[in-house]
């Protein structure tokens, strides 16, 4: 199985498995970087050309510079609580360039709403995550604890981001 594309492998009456095609990036040089289980089942991808996507029994739905957000090559992303308390954390390609642009955080409830403009924030020092997200050639590059706190490995250190709701996160 590739990189650039999301499959199903499911049992056949043979005993043997086969791989059934889920998604496929438009362009061929898009690559999936990442993947994450949020609690309510969605299984979230991270792309290097084509946004976050966000698998559920409903479909794919793809998000990006198009719906607001601040690019389409992302590392990875992890999503914090679930139903309307879900937050979506993901960390833009550009982070390891620009250190100040660190991590992206927004509600994922706006995906309910498209195609409406997602609202989003940055997050990154002034909140406690040191340096530059790690690239999602290390893996785990983040990872979300079972009380909802966001483990992030970053150039600098281990960041521990609590659990906060959406409403929190664009007040600050």
């Amino acid at each position: 199985l590739a990189a650039d594309a999301l499959y199903e492998l499911l049992p056949t009456d043979e005993g043997a498995w086969r791989a059934q095609l889920l998604a496929r990036p438009a362009s061929g040089s898009v690559r999936v970087r990442s993947l994450f289980e949020a609690q309510d089942g969605a299984i979230w991808a991270a792309t290097n050309g084509e946004g976050l996507w966000r698998w559920t029994d409903a479909g794919l739905s793809r998000i990006g510079a198009k719906d607001g957000l601040p690019g389409d090559r992302f590392e990875w992303v992890v999503v914090s609580g679930s139903g309307s308390s879900a937050v979506v954390y993901a960390a833009p390609r550009v982070a390891s360039i620009f250190t100040g642009v660190p991590l992206v955080v927004f509600p994922a409830t706006s995906l309910d709403a498209l195609p409406r403009k997602i609202p989003w924030r940055q997050i990154g020092r002034q909140e406690g995550v040191v340096g530059s997200p790690m690239s999602s050639d290390v893996q785990p590059a983040a990872a979300v604890a079972a009380d909802g706190r966001v483990w992030v490995a970053g150039a600098e250190g281990l960041a521990i981001i609590a659990p906060l709701s959406w409403e929190d996160w664009s007040r600050i």
